[in-house]
């Protein structure tokens, strides 16, 4: 349904010659990349392991903070 979006969206758009073709069509036939040495390979994942859980923190950070009347009630007991 147009208009009904609940969130931010991304689009990507891959553009050949100033004409839009299949993103995965066009990286499927393109010649694998070089792999990571392995001397950097720590420092990569080092490096990603940090930005994931600065996102993380901001993400819960910004969630926006439930009411106290908006918890439901546990059940009384007898």
């Amino acid at each position: 349904m147009p208009g009904s979006a609940t969130g931010p969206r991304l689009a990507y758009r891959l553009k050949r010659n100033g004409v839009c073709v299949n993103p995965v069509a066009a990286h499927s036939t393109q010649a694998p990349g070089e792999p990571i040495p392995a001397v950097q390979l720590a420092t990569l994942r080092s490096s990603r392991e940090i930005v994931l859980s600065r996102l993380t923190r901001m993400s819960l950070a910004d969630a926006p903070r439930q009411k106290p009347d908006a918890v439901p009630a546990s059940p009384r007991k007898p």
